[in-house]
């Protein structure tokens, strides 16, 4: 038997089963810088590109990968049980996603994953890289009152969950984010096959001694006119 306190429970524990897709090593990002700009800029919703870029931070989450930039696609795990060493979380997520369900919003447990702008929050769930949710749309939400979905003040609060706006906030404030992002279906055949072949809600997870090339790719006119 495995015990943790982590707070993402099944994160820590699973982290190494999660496959990935890798795509750019370091030494391939030192030669060719200009790779993981095109990817993030042909490739990620422009939505999320402009936030970034206006609140002056990047999305984190925790996944212990190799030292360079992957492709991931992990089933969402917030509805699974132990996911959150606590047993109320199930029911807390379950609660937010049958509210959900009555906005027009995409980001859901069932179909989303949790990211923060809080490096130290992300880094109690792996080692924390920066997310580039993949994608045409993009849907999220997050908690107004609360830093974290889950432990939050109230049960279930749909009426404290910004749902579709207000992105640069969240990210200025360090709130967790629930996000999905999808390919638009006539868009599939010309995507190279890594991310044709990827589900709902996939991302690049980019290491942090990328850091600086992201700042710098951050601030080319194409990052926020692609």
């Amino acid at each position: 038997m495995v015990i943790v306190d982590s707070r993402r429970a099944l994160l820590s524990v699973a982290a190494n089963s999660i496959g990935g897709t890798f795509l750019l090593s370091n030494e391939q990002l030192e030669s060719n810088p200009e790779d993981l700009s095109r990817m993030i800029c042909n490739y990620t919703p422009k939505a999320f590109r402009l936030a970034v870029a206006t609140a002056g931070c990047f999305l984190y989450r925790g996944e212990n990968i190799p030292d360079r930039v992957t492709l991931l696609d992990p089933e969402p795990d917030l509805l699974v049980p132990g996911t959150y060493d606590d047993p109320a979380a199930p029911e807390y997520f379950r609660c937010l996603e049958t509210r959900l369900k009555r906005s027009k919003t995409r980001a859901l447990p069932s179909t989303g994953h949790i990211a923060t702008s809080d490096e130290a929050e992300a880094s109690q769930w792996g080692e924390a890289v920066s997310v580039w949710p993949l994608g045409d749309t993009l849907s999220y939400v997050w908690p107004r009152q609360d830093i974290v979905f889950f432990p939050c003040t109230t049960k279930c609060p749909l009426d404290e969950i910004v749902i579709d706006r207000e992105l640069i906030v969240a990210l200025q404030q360090g709130h967790e984010v629930l996000f999905a992002s999808a390919f638009d279906s006539g868009r599939k055949s010309s995507l190279p096959t890594s991310l044709a072949q990827g589900q709902t809600s996939a991302f690049l997870a980019v290491p942090r001694a990328s850091n600086d090339e992201l700042k710098e790719i951050v601030k080319e006119p194409q990052f926020t006119l692609g």
